[in-house]
């Protein structure tokens, strides 16, 4: 283990034994010929280990390696036999990499096999490998002593090699929250296991060990941490899954599961957790617990019908976002939603009622009062537009005019340029100067979708209203839904968080109670109401002139400028 977990286990005045298996041996590029080579390691385990109520263990191979030197290896045996015809252990051919810990693991299963009562078992969790073990007996024969693996002192349980680092909780346990809520992204795994199965007397059917809880699973639903309580023999097993900071999770294991729980393993400790269980809670204190979870359950149910109106309200304004990301019919149609919200009556789309051989066609007709029509021509770029896109509309206007049928034509030209990036990001506005001033001659009107999307926010917030929006529309050039709006002036400075803004202001009156209007980052216009005019200290209903200070309703956007309506 880490030196900051003996630390922590030392600091808890718990008895701590560290045991360190000793690195895996090289013999790859040893300088002479050989088939077998003898293997004498310490394996320092304690011989009391059946003593000890709580191991802790990481199951990870020891990454490092040293070259075999042959003169520290003097046969001294790791492993007895009732016969003695064991010598030592040994590296024989075609292995030439000794690696210690499955055999390790192996005599620590032996000594917690001899345990008896309860004993907790911790595991960091690794990929389960096998390693083959041979020995030199005294008659100099090589004779296999077994294959074993990383997991021989654990029940096996093991399923697949996999590794990984995206986890989910088993959102069934508590402590699953206990001990791995909020460091998620710290952990990893290179195992799953199965959740092992047993027989009812007399059927075939096999159901489920309750004594196995899945603590965490992959993305595949493969359960990859658990905690075990094996009946025949009371011991208890955590299998964890690795993390850089040990420390983290084992301080979560004793003191929200085992201090609590298996109080009588450690009558040392001074923290009495166990006076949390419910055994000895008391009464005032099970009524308020039950009174928070019933206010987690409003909270939840209150936060799942937001959640609900949120995805509802996204379904209904979809035609919002999608006129900031469709072209062609896609665009056409919620462009034309947007203008029936906008209420515009009578909005028809003409694309559709274009016959093979016929002229091409506006793609949105509006039928407005006093017989006058308006015309539009929408269109979906990743670029910007062409003096030719923009001026398309104009034709079909003409033909519109020579029919005859209306008192007044009018033309638009809405554009969703540079549809592939953030809106913010793009050209604004999307015409070049003389393409507006060829708008202005020729009569037509142009805008651009995040113009519209942004006026959805401006009529919400009355800044402006519908009836505003639809005369704008039809006004030739480049659309301007504040051309009623007149400068106020730049504040020079602010006071309260923003709510006071200091203004010179010239020939132009403001009154107590009037509207203010600003523009944010978003090219999006706000506004609120003045509650106070001060010119030198003293109050004032209204001014028209000067320097003063003006006591908004709402904070506004710094160096921003401010305008009134006209």
């Amino acid at each position: 283990m880490p030196q900051g977990v003996i630390n922590y286990l030392t600091k808890e005045l718990l008895d701590v034994y560290d045991y360190k298996v000793e690195p895996s041996l090289d013999a790859r590029n040893l300088d002479c010929s050989w088939d077998r080579l003898p293997i004498a390691m310490p394996f320092n385990i304690p011989r009391n280990l059946h003593e000890y109520s709580m191991i802790i263990q990481d199951l990870s191979s020891n990454s490092k390696i040293i070259p075999y030197d042959i003169s520290k290896h003097k046969g001294k045996k790791a492993i007895s036999d009732a016969n003695d015809i064991y010598k030592c252990l040994c590296l024989s051919k075609p292995q030439n990499v000794f690696d210690p810990l499955p055999f390790a693991c192996r005599l620590i299963g032996n000594g917690l096999n001899a345990k008896k009562g309860k004993m907790i078992k911790v595991f960091f969790q690794s990929a389960k490998y096998y390693v083959d073990y041979s020995c030199i007996k005294t008659d100099g024969y090589i004779k296999s002593v077994g294959r074993f693996s990383n997991y021989e002192c654990v029940e096996n349980f093991t399923k697949n090699v996999l590794t990984g680092n995206r986890v989910k909780l088993n959102d069934e346990y508590m402590l699953a929250y206990a001990l791995f809520s909020g460091i998620e992204e710290q952990l990893s795994y290179s195992q799953t296991f199965k959740h092992p199965t047993f027989n009812q007397p007399g059927s075939y059917k096999e159901e489920l060990d309750e004594n196995f809880i899945p603590l965490l699973f992959n993305e595949q639903d493969e359960i990859i941490s658990y905690a075990y309580y094996n009946k025949r023999n009371s011991s208890v097993t955590f299998m964890l899954p690795q993390i850089d900071d040990k420390k983290v999770l084992l301080e979560r294991l004793f003191t929200e599961c085992l201090y609590k729980h298996f109080s009588e393993l450690f009558p040392l400790q001074t923290k009495n957790p166990w006076l949390e269980n419910d055994n000895y809670v008391l009464p005032e204190i099970i009524q308020l617990n039950r009174e928070k979870e019933e206010a987690l359950k409003q909270y939840e149910d209150i936060v799942k019908q937001k959640d609900k109106s949120i995805v509802k309200i996204k379904k209904k304004h979809n035609f919002l976002y999608s006129m900031l990301t469709e072209t062609g019919e896609n665009l056409v149609n919620n462009v034309k939603i947007f203008l029936e919200w906008l209420d515009f009556r009578n909005v028809k789309s003409m694309d559709a009622t274009v016959k093979e051989g016929e002229d091409f066609e506006e793609d949105l007709q509006v039928l407005l009062d006093n017989n006058e029509l308006l015309i539009i021509e929408v269109k979906g770029l990743h670029g910007t537009s062409k003096d030719n896109e923009c001026a398309q509309i104009s034709k079909i206007e003409t033909r519109r005019v020579h029919e005859g049928k209306y008192s007044k034509v009018h033309s638009l030209y809405i554009v969703n340029n540079e549809r592939g990036k953030e809106p913010l990001k793009r050209q604004m506005p999307p015409f070049t100067a003389h393409q507006i001033k060829d708008a202005e001659y020729s009569y037509r009107a142009m805008a651009y979708t995040y113009q519209l999307f942004n006026l959805y926010f401006e009529i919400q917030n009355s800044v402006i209203t519908k009836e505003e929006a639809r005369k704008a529309l039809l006004v030739p050039g480049i659309v301007n839904f504040h051309s009623n709006f007149k400068v106020l002036g730049k504040p020079y400075n602010y006071f309260n968080d923003m709510t006071v803004a200091c203004v010179e202001i010239h020939e132009t009156n403001i009154s107590v109670g009037d509207s203010i209007y600003f523009e944010d980052v978003n090219k999006r216009f706000h506004s609120t109401k003045i509650l106070c005019i001060q010119v030198e200290h003293k109050n004032f209903d209204s001014i028209n002139e000067g320097k003063v200070g003006i006591e908004l309703e709402s904070k506004v956007v710094r160096n921003a400028v401010l305008y009134i309506k006209k």
